[in-house]
């Protein structure tokens, strides 16, 4: 990490990843207003799914300080279930966890307040979150195949899902589908498979892989799922 760039009465970090992100996080020493300074250890390349842990120190001449944070690009992040946590220890040290998940992917702004007494001070760390290197999961269907019973059925549907912890939204597809194969995507990480066989498919095979795709930016997933046809 270089070092720090004065900016005011502010220092700016910048982390030169390199082949990855320029300017990954930037972390502020804010001065002043009461005598509260605040200094913030940035995380080197903060990603989707991997928890960060923040080290934050304020010096307020050895009096208490009460720490703080919001986040100023998404006021709803602390009150997830899986929120970011704040734990407070002595001689004004504190770290902040998070794991970020695929909606967090971008720029994120997060406000730390440190308070002694009446006197209080703000910092803000910018982070870049990368999507990671986890792409998405097929969760659903289960297992390699199904039959279709013709006796039963002329249809057969079957729900698809996909987990990603990089991605709040992957687009599902078919590679080289058999005819009257459809897929319908129903949410950002779901969609139902249906295939309803012709007369000719039925008398010609009884046997359909189909492959089954999930992409994301930078990630493709598949899954081979196979068909069979039990005929009269």
């Amino acid at each position: 990490m270089e070092a720090p760039a004065p900016v005011g009465s502010a220092f700016v970090y910048r982390v030169d990843m390199h082949r990855w992100v320029l300017v990954s996080a930037l972390a502020l020493l804010a001065c002043g207003q009461g005598e509260v300074q605040i200094h913030i250890v940035p995380p080197l390349q903060p990603e989707v799914g991997v928890e960060m842990a923040v080290p934050l120190h304020a010096y307020a001449g050895g009096r208490a300080i009460d720490w703080s944070w919001r986040s100023l690009t998404n006021p709803a992040l602390a009150g997830r279930n899986r929120r970011p946590t704040l734990t407070a220890y002595t001689g004004g040290t504190a770290v902040w966890r998070w794991t970020p998940i695929g909606e967090d992917r971008g720029e994120q702004e997060i406000e730390f307040t440190a308070r002694a007494g009446a006197d209080r001070n703000s910092a803000v760390l910018h982070l870049v979150i990368s999507e990671g290197g986890k792409g998405p999961v097929f969760r659903e269907p289960i297992g390699e195949g199904t039959t279709l019973d013709l006796r039963m059925a002329s249809c057969v549907r079957v729900r698809v899902v996909v987990e990603s912890t990089a991605s709040a939204r992957v687009d599902l597809g078919l590679r080289d589908p058999p005819d009257n194969v459809e897929l319908a995507q129903t949410s950002h990480l779901g969609g139902e498979l249906t295939f309803c066989p012709s007369m000719r498919q039925i008398m010609e095979e009884t046997v359909y892989p189909i492959t089954l795709t999930a992409h994301t930016a930078s990630h493709l997933a598949t899954k081979v799922y196979v068909i069979v046809l039990r005929r009269a």
